[in-house]
């Protein structure tokens, strides 16, 4: 292999460097993707405060015997 210049270290490092940026662009789009389907789906899991006070009245009625667990 013969001898290397300065531009062919140019060259190699913009090589690896877009290669790089690739597949960071890819890693940053799968992370997006993921949170996306997240923020879909958290708003399963989201309490209003009506939703908290007919658990909390649950949970009462069910220590007073008013109603069983099914």
């Amino acid at each position: 292999m013969g001898h290397r210049n300065q531009k062919d270290y140019i060259v190699i490092f913009l090589i690896n460097n877009m290669e790089n940026e690739e597949l960071i662009i890819n890693k940053l789009d799968l992370l997006k993707q993921e949170i996306d389907f997240i923020k879909e789906h958290i708003i399963d899991v989201t309490l209003t405060q009506d939703d908290i006070d007919s658990l909390n009245e649950a949970e009462e009625d069910l220590k007073k015997v008013r109603t069983k667990k099914l």
